[in-house]
Parts: structure tokens; sequence; C-alpha cells
């Protein structure tokens, strides 16, 4: 159990700054499948040796495509066949599976009797798998709670947009903007005094 807290707090703090790698920088329009290293297991912990990995539409059996490249340009096959060391691979070479903005089910399987998503076991099912970058770049509805507006729940470049932005969301029987925990940054002029 402690195995599984330790992860699941390592893999929260790879996929914080990732969100934020991708902010800053916005090369990638792919993202990582949520398992890095890329190596899957079976139910007891081992390696899924020459096990698959089918990937589908989150909820449904209609598959969904990945990718080898973060440009999401080269399609990995489906499903993606591992390794012996349990990583995806394309024609004997290991490969990197990024996934598109849409919400995925994989599923993992043994090897089964063909390189078909019909054939294998089915291990386990993980369904809701998304682009956690892409999910913290998006802007939400502000949620409105007894008509106090939060600035820092509106869109805007900077502090004051998000300030207007709450302002003009008032509407005319009034109501209240709560702009604590907006951070911005400010420009600071230096002079020297004359000496």
């Amino acid at each position: 159990m402690t195995r599984i807290i330790i992860k699941l707090a390592a893999w929260l703090f790879f996929f914080m700054l990732m969100a934020s790698a991708r902010a800053a920088f916005g090369q990638n329009t792919g993202a990582t499948l949520p398992w890095a290293p890329l190596q899957f297991e079976n139910a007891s912990g081992a390696v899924l040796a020459s096990g698959k990995i089918c990937t589908y539409v989150s909820g449904t059996s209609t598959p969904l495509a990945t990718f080898s490249d973060t440009a999401l340009t080269v399609q990995n096959p489906n499903p993606i066949l591992l390794n012996a060391a349990g990583q995806p691979s394309v024609s004997g070479l290991a490969v990197s599976v990024y996934i598109g903005t849409s919400s995925y089910r994989v599923v993992a399987r043994t090897a089964g009797t063909d390189n078909t998503c019909a054939t294998g076991t089915v291990l386990y099912t993980r369904d809701g798998v998304y682009d956690l970058a892409a999910l913290a770049s998006q802007d939400f509805n502000p949620v409105i709670v007894d008509n106090v507006h939060h600035c820092a729940q509106y869109a805007g470049a900077t502090a004051g947009a998000r300030i207007v932005a709450a302002i003009a969301a008032v509407p005319s029987t009034g109501g209240t903007v709560d702009c604590r925990g907006l951070e911005a940054r400010r420009a600071s002029l230096r002079t020297r005094s004359p000496a």
C-alpha cells in the first residue's frame, strides 16, 4: 500500500511539473500516456511481457489512436504490442505513447492468439485517461456562489484583465467581486536619489 501511495505522489508531482512546462513552452500538442517510464505490469505487479495495450474512446469500444510523436502525426498501431520488458514497441523498437485531447479507455491484455484487441485476457481497464496538461490549461466557467465573483476564475492575460472580466460579470442587481489570492507581476522603476 505504501508503494502505491509513493507512486501516486510521484506521478502527481510529475504531472504538475509537465503541466507547468507545457504552459511555459507550449510546443507540445500531444501528451504522454500517464505512465512514465512507460512500462506496463500485470495484476500481480510483474512486467506484462508480450502483452498488448488497446485504446478506445472513454466509455466505449470505439478504437482511439495514440501517437509516437508529440505533434500527433505518427499513429501507433492499435493494439500497441509490448516487448519482453513490458514496454510499447513497433516492429521490435520501443516507442513512446502520446495521447490527443480526447478522453481514453486503456485496456491491458495478455498476448492472446493474434495481434488484435479481440483476443487475450483483459488484465485491467483504465477509463477516463486524459491529457492532464490540457485539462489544467483550460478555462472553466466561473462558479458563482451567493453572487460573489472571484477574479481568479475569469479569463484574462493579466490580473487587470481578470478583474475587469469579474466586474463586467456582476449583474445590475449588484454583487461582490473578490480578488483575494489573485497574483500579478508588478514592474517597479528604481531611481537614485540625488546625492
